[in-house]
């Protein structure tokens, strides 16, 4: 069995500036994900709000990129926490505006209960971004703790605010985390590499 890793294109994805549907002094919290049970999101609403309460005088804000089935109930939430004119939904997105959203965003959060790999994730860290996410499955495979990113417990709104409140608070740490997610994308996770070894391995076996 040979394991060929999953690619990004690391020129598409890339850190970049990008025409904000933000304000220059908006600070930026999301993800982009399918809104779907199986990927937290309402954990990561709550810390949020968490923050939020903590931070009431910084320009917060929260996007949320993406459709699902758990569309109107996340809604629901935010009108409950209160904070629905600091966050966003985008609906559907295509593809190719992706890359523009995560240079939005600054810092990317994944809360995922399951994953099997983490392809946001990935992408985000592409895009120089630091990543907070649940300490499962592949995502604990592509972030180093403290390294390349932050794992946290999933399911836990206070352990996901306090690392936003970690990363708000220390630019260096955001910067250091985001250049050495994309240096972790562009040895491990570039597609052109990944594209040469399958070729490889198909060639061999002519």
């Amino acid at each position: 069995i040979i394991v060929t890793p999953f690619g990004v294109n690391i020129n598409i994805f890339c850190p970049k500036k990008v025409n904000s549907i933000f304000g220059p002094d908006d600070f930026v919290i999301g993800t982009i994900k399918t809104l779907e049970k199986n990927y937290g999101l309402e954990y990561l609403i709550k810390a949020f709000h968490l923050i939020k309460e903590k931070y009431s005088e910084k320009r917060l804000k929260l996007i949320l990129v993406g459709k699902g089935s758990e569309k109107s109930s996340l809604e629901n939430l935010v009108r409950k926490l209160g904070i629905q004119d600091d966050t966003v939904f985008t609906g559907f997105i295509d593809s190719t505006f992706i890359p523009e959203y995560h240079n939005m965003i600054h810092i990317n959060v994944i809360p995922s209960i399951n994953e099997s790999f983490g392809v946001s994730a990935v992408e985000a860290m592409a895009c120089g971004k630091p990543v907070i996410a649940s300490n499962i499955g592949g995502l604990k495979e592509i972030i180093e703790n403290g390294i390349t990113g932050i794992l946290v417990e999933k399911q836990n709104p206070n352990a996901i605010a306090e690392a936003l409140d970690k990363l708000i608070n220390d630019p260096i740490l955001r910067e250091k985390l985001g250049q050495a997610a994309r240096n972790k994308v562009i040895n491990d996770y570039n597609w052109t590499n990944s594209l040469h070894q399958m070729i490889s391995i198909y060639n061999s076996i002519k």
